[in-house]
């Protein structure tokens, strides 16, 4: 069989090859040769991501990119000019059950139009009172007795109980200054706030139950949790209706924040 006479591929030089005593077989063998592949070039990587603190959701911020990865709160997002992915609203699944459309539509239309008639009642509860307290104050002065309750028009009674939000011991000073010592010594009490479920029932045994922590060698204030308060007496709540000038003062106490008295109640007969 006659042998294939080599041709000159590029890059091969055929003479020199032949001088070296290579066949044209081995030569055109030496043509198929796939060139090398040039190598990839490396990947850029990508730039670090900041994360919101608590979410997990990565934003990316370019102004930090060259610090990597940091912390931040979501309010930052904005100065940065990142803008942080928004989190899922809720992880509940959601089910469509068509024949429960009408039935939810009357109870969303039936919360609505409870919400819209408490709102109507507390305003009507407002205007009650609104009218009803100087009615209360007027009825007192003329009885010379405090009247804590009205029966209003046949239908409603309005209740203003005596009752207050305990007070700071601190702010006694400003209470003193502003009533006087005399009214101060007979509208306010210091009161110990014990953690109990009874704390009038426990106030009464209250010197007792010290007594007998001594007796056995225990120290009373490891064993409760107690704070001593202010609290206005029924002195207060009498002359504050029955007297013009402590009127005047309650109200500018209530007014700067240091007495805050219970609201008063509207309900049917």
């Amino acid at each position: 069989m006659a042998t294939k006479k080599a041709k000159a591929p590029a890059g091969i030089d055929v003479a020199a090859l032949r001088a070296a005593g290579l066949s044209d077989e081995q030569i055109n063998a030496l043509a198929t040769v796939p060139a090398p592949v040039a190598p990839a070039p490396a990947p850029v990587p990508e730039p670090p991501k900041a994360v919101v603190s608590g979410s997990g959701n990565p934003g990316v911020v370019p102004a930090l990119a060259a610090k990597g990865k940091v912390l931040l709160g979501a309010g930052k997002f904005a100065a940065l000019g990142a803008t942080p992915v928004a989190k899922s609203k809720s992880k509940t699944p959601e089910v469509q059950i068509p024949a429960l459309a009408a039935v939810i539509a009357e109870f969303l239309k039936q919360t609505a139009a409870q919400k819209a008639a408490e709102r109507l009642a507390d305003q009507a509860k407002a205007d009650v009172a609104l009218k009803a307290e100087p009615e209360r104050v007027a009825l007192s002065r003329k009885l010379g007795e405090l009247q804590e309750s009205l029966y209003v028009n046949g239908a409603v009674t309005y209740v203003q109980p005596h009752g207050y939000k305990n007070i700071a011991l601190e702010k006694g000073q400003e209470l003193a200054i502003l009533f006087g010592d005399d009214n101060f010594n007979a509208f306010f009490e210091v009161r110990n706030e014990v953690k109990v479920a009874d704390e009038e029932a426990f106030s009464a045994i209250l010197d007792d139950v010290v007594a007998i922590c001594k007796a056995k060698g225990l120290d009373p204030a490891k064993l409760f949790s107690v704070k001593q308060v202010l609290s206005p007496t029924r002195a207060l709540t009498t002359a504050r209706v029955m007297k013009d000038d402590i009127a005047a003062l309650f109200a500018k106490a209530s007014a700067e924040g240091l007495i805050t008295a219970k609201a008063p109640t509207v309900k049917e007969k």
